[in-house]
């Protein structure tokens, strides 16, 4: 996987490590208040989390379909070589 797709989804897993935190915090009060901005809190970082899944995955994804579409370049341009060789006089 690419580098920085890896990097997103660490950030990603990190944000869910951090929400789980947040919800074991929230857990051990008992104003309402508290509770609920924790619980707000830790929504917010699974929300994140989720927004960075997605980017790392189209990232992964664009990085291997730029890879294919580039090897698929290659062959070609190859192609073209041979047959311009081909077509030289003294070939």
């Amino acid at each position: 996987m690419p580098q920085t797709a890896l990097l997103i989804l660490n950030r990603a897993r990190d944000n869910r490590d951090t929400a789980e935190r947040a919800r074991r915090l929230a857990r051990g009060f008992a104003d309402d208040s508290v509770i609920e901005n924790l619980t707000r809190y830790a929504d917010e970082l699974e929300q994140q989390a989720l927004d960075l899944e997605r980017r790392a995955r189209t990232i992964a994804e664009t990085i291997s379909e730029t890879a294919a579409l580039s090897a698929d370049i290659h062959g070609l341009v190859a192609e073209v070589r041979t047959r311009l060789r081909a077509l030289r006089p003294g070939s």
